[in-house]
């Protein structure tokens, strides 16, 4: 029987035992430790084709569901298609003011506003999930370069698939240095 105990080696390490029910019969003879609880309990099988006579089976230890454990992140993409329609609707606008006050502060609170409902209508918001299978230098932004570039090498871009490739490269490097 394994009856080693772990409780002073968890003090020293840092791991945390996952099993906590009995793995054959009555008794506890696998024990998995792990260093973070990541992990979902875990299926007692067992193999009556392989085993007949016995009652031990195997321990199936599964990562969590990467759609229960994640955070949504907020980015707005910046193409440079999307800054052409900018710049272009930008020049049509005026900013004279058909009757100026002397009110500064209220002045310029306009612009901001007007300047940030521009922003939000050509930059417009979205979303990505950010699960705790990906890596801590994963952004939404990185994410977000990754499935772009996905969908450009199965379309059959490869030249500029590569080129994206680079980017975020540079970017992780960036990332994980912080």
């Amino acid at each position: 029987m394994n009856l080693i105990d772990i409780s002073p080696r968890r003090c020293h390490t840092g791991l945390m035992p996952i099993v906590h029910q009995p793995t054959r019969s009555s008794n506890l003879l696998d024990q998995i430790i792990v260093s973070c609880l990541h992990y979902n309990i875990i299926q007692r099988q067992i193999n009556h084709q392989k085993q007949p006579q016995g009652d031990h089976g195997a321990l199936q230890v599964c990562s969590v569901c990467a759609t229960e454990n994640h955070h949504s992140e907020n980015f707005q993409k910046k193409m440079p298609s999307q800054n052409a329609v900018f710049l272009q609707h930008f020049a049509t606008l005026s900013f004279d003011n058909p009757e100026p006050t002397n009110n500064c502060h209220a002045e310029f609170d306009q612009f901001c506003a007007t300047a940030l409902q521009l922003f939000n209508h050509f930059y417009p918001q979205h979303t990505i999930a950010i699960t705790l299978r990906e890596p801590e230098y994963i952004t939404a932004d990185i994410k977000v370069k990754l499935h772009r570039k996905n969908r450009l090498m199965r379309a059959g871009q490869i030249e500029e698939a590569d080129c994206l490739a680079e980017h975020i490269g540079k970017d992780t490097t960036k990332q994980s240095k912080t």
